[in-house]
């Protein structure tokens, strides 16, 4: 199984985007599957971080960046090797309930929760893998505060890096994103700093606003600093040094 969805979950936890295709019961698949069959702690960060909505024939799981899985009602295979609970998802985890059966996840009327297993049934598997980094707010060690990681979803310099920017426009954005948690004017100055290090405006190719229009979307941020990280992006510097020394006028107002 290659592919992978990432759904902004606070573990940095992926989930496959289908389902194994044989039904497997506890003990199988804990030994085929170690650590990429989900923990019942995994299952309740799904369910918790995600909106779970019908499909009629199952639930999507949609995360907060907008990504999504789905997971069908796939019943359950008994050890005669018939199928039953068509109407049902019926999903592992590598969880032991302390007796003989595991915790997992039913899926019924279009509602998602976790559920006791006796160890008599094969059930649906769904695998999942660790992100490259195993926490979004450990994306990099933060030194000298929490201003990034107390308030994003997504860290700036993983947003930087996603959207290939270079060290300038990576410097302004830095500044931009963290200035009401941290240094205020001073780093609205830096920002404005660096609009010139670059010595010119560039012709504009449109390559992110997607990616910008989410990045600010997940983390609450509003409509100023969306056009900000747009003139970034179009490497806009005469703009955003305009831009820019607004913001520094208004912070000196509220400094009197």
């Amino acid at each position: 199984m290659d592919n992978f969805v990432d759904l902004a979950l606070p573990s940095g936890t992926q989930w496959a985007e289908f389902n194994e295709r044989e039904y497997y019961d506890f003990a199988d698949a804990r030994e085929k599957f170690g650590d990429a069959l989900p923990t019942e702690e995994q299952w309740k960060e799904l369910l918790t971080h995600c909106s779970i909505k019908d499909t009629g024939r199952g639930v999507y799981a949609v995360g907060k960046n907008g990504n999504r899985i789905r997971l069908p009602l796939c019943g359950f295979q008994y050890f005669d090797g018939r199928v039953y609970g068509h109407n049902k998802g019926n999903y592992l985890s590598s969880t032991a309930d302390g007796g003989e059966g595991c915790f997992g996840v039913i899926i019924e009327d279009g509602k998602a929760s976790i559920h006791n297993y006796y160890n008599v049934e094969k059930l649906t598997v769904r695998l999942v893998r660790k992100a490259e980094l195993a926490k979004r707010n450990d994306f990099f060690v933060e030194v000298g505060g929490s201003h990034y990681s107390a308030n994003f979803v997504m860290q700036p310099i993983e947003f930087i890096k996603q959207c290939g920017w270079d060290f300038i426009q990576g410097n302004i954005a830095k500044y931009v994103l963290r200035y009401k948690y941290k240094n205020g004017i001073e780093d609205i100055k830096k920002a404005i700093s660096y609009c010139w290090a670059d010595g010119r405006d560039v012709e504009y190719i449109e390559l992110h606003p997607i990616t910008i229009s989410s990045f600010c979307k997940i983390n609450g941020l509003d409509d100023e600093i969306r056009k900000i990280l747009m003139m970034i992006d179009r490497k806009e510097y005469t703009r955003l040094d305009t831009e820019l020394s607004k913001i520094q006028e208004s912070l000196k107002k509220n400094e009197k």
